[in-house]
């Protein structure tokens, strides 16, 4: 197989672009899923994957967080018994992504 090779930086977003000759060369088409790997040497690898399984996490993530930032924020406006109460909650949301990281 022939190698092929390009420099690309990336932006301020983290972001790469993908040449279309190596796209192509690759069979990469929009919306096709790449698993990102690391190895030992620090080198990355990126493998083309037909299917990638949502994570729990990945799939709610974000709204918990936004859940228990939101309770937190409410702790200063709320009296004694509606504090314990959200305090509660909130500590239920952040068991639930803990367990969902696992």
């Amino acid at each position: 197989m022939e190698t092929l090779g390009i420099i690309r930086r990336i932006d301020d977003l983290g972001r790469i672009i993908i040449p279309k000759d190596l796209r192509k060369a690759c069979d990469l088409k929009e919306g096709d899923a790449l698993e990102i790997i690391i190895d030992k040497d620090k080198n990355i690898i990126m493998k083309k994957r037909e299917e990638v399984e949502v994570s729990l996490l990945d799939k709610y993530n974000d709204k918990l967080v936004e859940l228990k930032n939101k309770m937190a924020e409410a702790y200063i406006e709320k009296d004694d018994e509606q504090f314990r109460l959200l305090e509660a909650q909130k500590d239920l949301v952040e068991e639930v992504i803990k367990d969902l990281r696992k």
